[in-house]
């Protein structure tokens, strides 16, 4: 009965500690990428300005064309604050893309293919003026 309940534990403790590592997130928001084309400086708060979304995927989307959205939250609930299409590389497996925030607020970016949703994130904008 101990060997059980020690190879009990044992699983469990392995599920856990396998499904709580994650190396990066797919959607980071940075300050840019290095020339190499990893991102910098990357976080949730940022100062208003210009900043760039860098998305991995596992494999390539194979469109040349992808929606950002962009919703300021208010409250309770979120208003559009900016949409547009980005050209993009379709046998590349990381979408880098401008992302432009002059107000101080709470946004959520919506990466989309077509009706598909690819990712989802969420940042912070203060203005330190």
């Amino acid at each position: 009965m101990k060997i059980l309940s020690s190879v009990t534990i044992f699983f469990i403790i392995s599920v856990l500690s396998i499904t709580g590592c994650k190396s990066e997130k797919p959607l980071q928001f940075c300050e840019g990428v290095t020339s190499d084309g990893k991102p910098a400086h990357c976080g949730s708060t940022f100062t208003t300005g210009d900043l760039t979304g860098v998305l991995t995927l596992k494999e390539a989307p194979g469109v040349e064309t992808v929606t950002i959205d962009i919703l300021e939250k208010k409250d309770f609930s979120s208003q559009p604050y900016n949409s547009y299409t980005h050209k993009i590389d379709p046998d590349k497996k990381q979408i880098t893309f401008p992302i432009s925030l002059y107000r101080e607020g709470a946004f959520t970016v919506e990466i989309l293919q077509g009706k598909s949703k690819l990712a989802k994130g969420e940042l912070k904008i203060v203005d330190t003026y």
